[in-house]
Protein backbone atom coordinates (compact mmCIF):
# COMPACT_ATOMS: atom_id res chain seq x y z
CA UNK A 1 0.00 0.00 0.00
CA UNK A 2 2.35 2.20 0.97
CA UNK A 3 4.66 1.54 -2.23
CA UNK A 4 1.58 2.29 -4.45
CA UNK A 5 0.99 5.66 -2.59
CA UNK A 6 4.97 6.07 -3.40
CA UNK A 7 4.32 5.53 -7.07
CA UNK A 8 2.06 7.59 -7.56
CA UNK A 9 2.95 10.67 -5.72
CA UNK A 10 0.30 10.94 -3.23
CA UNK A 11 3.13 10.33 -0.04
CA UNK A 12 4.64 13.86 -0.99
CA UNK A 13 1.73 15.30 -0.17
CA UNK A 14 0.83 13.34 2.79
CA UNK A 15 4.70 14.78 3.37
CA UNK A 16 3.37 18.48 2.30
CA UNK A 17 0.44 18.47 4.25
CA UNK A 18 2.26 17.03 7.63
CA UNK A 19 4.85 19.58 7.08
CA UNK A 20 1.59 22.56 6.62
CA UNK A 21 0.24 20.95 9.80
CA UNK A 22 3.56 21.55 11.94
CA UNK A 23 3.33 25.85 10.51
CA UNK A 24 0.54 26.37 12.27
CA UNK A 25 1.40 26.15 15.59
CA UNK A 26 0.96 23.62 18.45
CA UNK A 27 -2.00 23.56 19.54
CA UNK A 28 -3.77 23.96 16.13
CA UNK A 29 -1.61 21.70 13.94
CA UNK A 30 -2.55 18.96 16.37
CA UNK A 31 -6.40 19.17 16.10
CA UNK A 32 -6.06 19.28 12.75
CA UNK A 33 -3.69 16.62 12.18
CA UNK A 34 -5.62 14.60 14.60
CA UNK A 35 -8.89 15.07 13.14
CA UNK A 36 -7.87 14.82 9.74
CA UNK A 37 -6.39 11.18 10.81
CA UNK A 38 -9.21 9.87 12.38
CA UNK A 39 -11.89 11.17 9.45
CA UNK A 40 -9.49 9.59 6.53
CA UNK A 41 -9.39 6.70 8.62
CA UNK A 42 -13.65 6.23 7.70
CA UNK A 43 -12.91 6.69 3.97
CA UNK A 44 -9.70 4.23 3.72
CA UNK A 45 -10.08 2.30 6.48
CA UNK A 46 -7.31 1.82 10.21
CA UNK A 47 -4.96 -0.22 9.21
CA UNK A 48 -3.99 1.26 5.51
CA UNK A 49 -4.08 4.24 6.83
CA UNK A 50 -1.50 3.65 9.76
CA UNK A 51 0.95 2.05 7.63
CA UNK A 52 0.80 4.95 5.16
CA UNK A 53 1.06 7.53 8.20
CA UNK A 54 3.58 5.75 9.62
CA UNK A 55 5.68 5.76 6.57
CA UNK A 56 4.59 9.62 6.26
CA UNK A 57 6.16 10.24 9.68
CA UNK A 58 9.26 8.22 9.34
CA UNK A 59 9.68 10.61 6.05
CA UNK A 60 9.15 13.37 7.40
CA UNK A 61 10.96 12.82 10.78
CA UNK A 62 8.30 14.03 12.37
CA UNK A 63 7.72 13.66 16.27
CA UNK A 64 6.30 14.74 19.73
CA UNK A 65 3.24 16.33 19.79
CA UNK A 66 2.21 15.96 15.89
CA UNK A 67 3.29 12.60 15.36
CA UNK A 68 0.91 11.73 18.40
CA UNK A 69 -2.04 13.38 17.26
CA UNK A 70 -1.72 11.24 14.01
CA UNK A 71 -1.41 7.85 16.33
CA UNK A 72 -4.33 8.96 18.28
CA UNK A 73 -6.38 9.63 14.86
CA UNK A 74 -5.78 6.52 14.14
CA UNK A 75 -6.57 4.36 17.02
CA UNK A 76 -10.07 6.46 17.67
CA UNK A 77 -10.70 7.37 14.06
CA UNK A 78 -12.73 4.33 13.18
CA UNK A 79 -15.41 4.85 15.80
CA UNK A 80 -16.91 7.18 13.36
CA UNK A 81 -18.09 4.91 10.59
CA UNK A 82 -18.74 1.05 10.00
CA UNK A 83 -16.05 0.88 7.29
CA UNK A 84 -13.71 2.64 9.60
CA UNK A 85 -11.68 -0.97 11.29
CA UNK A 86 -11.96 -4.24 10.37
CA UNK A 87 -12.53 -5.14 13.80
CA UNK A 88 -15.84 -3.11 13.58
CA UNK A 89 -17.00 -5.09 11.11
CA UNK A 90 -16.23 -8.16 12.79
CA UNK A 91 -17.70 -7.01 16.43
CA UNK A 92 -21.03 -6.07 13.76
CA UNK A 93 -20.81 -9.54 12.38
CA UNK A 94 -20.68 -11.37 15.99
CA UNK A 95 -23.44 -9.14 16.67
CA UNK A 96 -25.74 -10.42 14.48
CA UNK A 97 -24.89 -13.63 15.28
CA UNK A 98 -26.59 -12.90 18.20
CA UNK A 99 -29.45 -11.33 16.41
CA UNK A 100 -28.18 -7.63 17.73
CA UNK A 101 -28.83 -5.57 13.98
CA UNK A 102 -26.21 -2.10 13.66
CA UNK A 103 -26.90 -0.62 10.86
CA UNK A 104 -24.85 1.75 8.88
CA UNK A 105 -26.90 4.44 10.28
CA UNK A 106 -26.96 3.44 13.53
CA UNK A 107 -23.46 3.18 14.45
CA UNK A 108 -23.27 6.77 11.90
CA UNK A 109 -25.33 8.34 14.43
CA UNK A 110 -23.83 7.11 17.69
CA UNK A 111 -19.89 7.32 16.05
CA UNK A 112 -20.82 11.05 15.22
CA UNK A 113 -20.85 12.25 18.82
CA UNK A 114 -19.23 9.82 20.04
CA UNK A 115 -15.56 9.72 18.10
CA UNK A 116 -15.42 13.60 17.82
CA UNK A 117 -15.72 13.33 21.82
CA UNK A 118 -13.37 11.05 22.23
CA UNK A 119 -10.99 12.20 20.16
CA UNK A 120 -10.99 16.04 21.15
CA UNK A 121 -10.80 14.78 24.78
CA UNK A 122 -7.16 12.38 23.43
CA UNK A 123 -5.85 15.12 21.82
CA UNK A 124 -6.62 17.98 24.19
CA UNK A 125 -4.97 15.62 27.10
CA UNK A 126 -2.09 15.59 25.17
CA UNK A 127 -1.65 19.57 24.55
CA UNK A 128 -2.37 20.05 28.01
CA UNK A 129 0.42 17.22 28.72
CA UNK A 130 3.20 19.05 26.85
CA UNK A 131 1.70 22.38 27.92
CA UNK A 132 1.97 21.67 31.79
CA UNK A 133 4.57 19.32 32.20
CA UNK A 134 6.77 19.99 29.26
CA UNK A 135 6.98 16.15 28.51
CA UNK A 136 8.17 15.59 24.72
CA UNK A 137 5.38 13.02 24.38
CA UNK A 138 6.74 9.87 22.02
CA UNK A 139 10.52 10.39 23.28
CA UNK A 140 12.30 8.80 25.51
CA UNK A 141 14.67 10.75 27.75
CA UNK A 142 17.21 9.31 29.11
CA UNK A 143 19.35 11.00 32.27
Amino acid sequence: MVDAMENIGAMQQTRDWLTWAQTLGSTTGTLITGFAVGVANNLVNNLPLGLIAGSTLHAAHTKGLIANAVLIGVDLGPNLSITGSLATILWLIALRKEKLDVSFWDFLKVGVVAMPIALLASLGGAILMQMCFRVHLGAVHEE
